[in-house]
């Protein structure tokens, strides 16, 4: 990997709930950039979770705007 260091996302050991997610990583220490699990359809899955003011983003591969993400003022980019 070119000197390039691999690191391990293991929301088992590491991971704690953020309402409304059950297992997610702080990515800087700072509450402003979370990994988030989310592995409910395909296992080892992921989102990224930006704690943006006015408006939290959700980043995923694969989704679609629902109630949830009107309900928790979320904005969400696939």
């Amino acid at each position: 990997m070119n000197g390039k260091k691999i690191i391990l996302l293991d929301f088992d050991t590491n991971g704690f709930a953020l309402d409304p997610f059950e297992k997610v990583l702080d990515v800087f220490n700072d509450a402003s950039f979370f990994t988030v699990s989310t592995s409910g359809s395909t296992k080892g899955h992921i989102a990224y979770f930006i704690n943006n003011e006015p408006t939290p983003q959700l980043i995923v591969g694969d989704a679609e705007l629902n109630s949830w993400a009107v309900a928790y003022r979320i904005k969400v980019n696939t």
